[in-house]
């Protein structure tokens, strides 16, 4: 297996489309590869699996299903209303246990959340060099200052990162036990406020000082397709010219907020992109619906005319330009209909 791209996902019912289109993206772009998708199913139905399988079958790849169940609860907090983002399940600690799921002669994984698609070939991001090194990871975008003393961390030592997106050492994390690590945090912060973003925030503190940073095109977050203005005020320095050279040649496309582009009102500027991916599945002539009530989308309009209005105002407009620099993307992004190629 070694010769192999080992791809890992984890999903139930509600994602299952989703994955689907992830799936599609990554063997439409790695169709040279020897490519293997191992999937972690929470609470899969039998059809579920099958029609994962069969998107292997499509392209002559496997597509491996492994149920995982629910027998996580037992050590990571209640997954209601309260102390989950309504996106987030309990598949979504799944990745702390890869180690445990994944066959012992399996040495690395990519691993991918189901909200995003691949744009490019695999093989370069996979033979990057993880020696001594737990697992490689693109820093968050939507981090602010407060995340760091939170949870204890050093803004001039450490680098939060987002943890969608992962090159994984399971030689490392078997080596080190870094999955039981994982699991002691997990438990000692139940009741606290350090597990605000639930695996994310375990990950960032049980590696921070084994993980290595990789390219921001290995996962373009909104934030990096800001324009360059925007995009400062939430990237460190060091990072500026790897967010717009991510931002025009992407390798994971990552949409990493509420609104996703299965949503009528996502106006994510790769959204196009991932509509041509899902028109490749079984999926295709889904509703794309709207996330919010038409009451809530009124009110949200109502406040975005009015940040708007007040923008106006020179001193408001430098002081306040948006959560994301509202319709500030850049204008190369948003006016070309498919990713860049290289």
């Amino acid at each position: 297996m070694k010769d192999c791209i080992h791809v890992l996902c984890a999903t139930d019912n509600n994602y299952l489309p989703y994955c689907g289109v992830m799936i599609t993206s990554v063997f439409e772009n790695n169709r040279m590869n020897n490519l293997c998708v191992h999937v972690l199913a929470t609470d899969l139905t039998k059809v579920a699996k099958l029609s994962l399988i069969r998107i292997g079958e499509k392209y002559n790849r496997q597509v491996r299903v492994y149920d995982v169940g629910n027998d996580l609860t037992g050590f990571i907090p209640p997954t209601d209303a309260s102390t989950l983002k309504d996106y987030i399940t309990l598949a979504t600690y799944n990745r702390i246990f890869t180690a445990e799921f994944l066959p012992q002669e399996i040495e690395k994984v990519i691993y991918l959340d189901c909200d995003l698609i691949v744009t490019a070939s695999l093989e370069e991001w996979w033979e990057t060099n993880m020696e001594n090194h737990a697992l490689g990871a693109v820093l968050d975008g939507g981090v602010s200052a407060s995340y760091y003393p939170r949870l204890h961390l050093e803004p001039s030592k450490h680098l939060y990162f987002n943890a969608g997106v992962l090159l994984i050492n399971l030689d490392y994390w078997r080596a080190h036990r870094v999955q039981q690590l994982c699991v002691d945090y997990i438990r000692r912060n139940k009741d606290g406020d350090g597990l605000l973003l639930h695996d994310q925030d375990t990950l960032n503190v049980v590696v921070k000082d084994c993980y290595l940073p990789l390219h921001l095109k290995y996962n373009v977050q909104p934030t990096f397709l800001l324009k360059e203005k925007y995009m400062r005020k939430f990237t460190p320095e060091p990072y500026w010219k790897q967010a717009q050279e991510a931002a025009m040649n992407p390798v994971v496309i990552h949409y990493c907020t509420d609104i996703k582009p299965w949503h009528r009102e996502c106006n994510h500027p790769y959204k196009e992109e991932w509509l041509k991916y899902l028109e490749l599945t079984e999926w295709r002539g889904m509703e794309i619906s709207y996330k919010n009530s038409v009451f809530r989308r009124m009110w949200l309009n109502g406040v975005e005319l009015l940040k708007d209005m007040l923008r106006l105002i020179p001193a408001v407009r430098e002081a306040h330009p948006g959560k994301y620099g509202r319709l500030r993307i850049l204008n190369e992004v948003s006016g070309q209909k498919s990713v860049k190629k290289t």
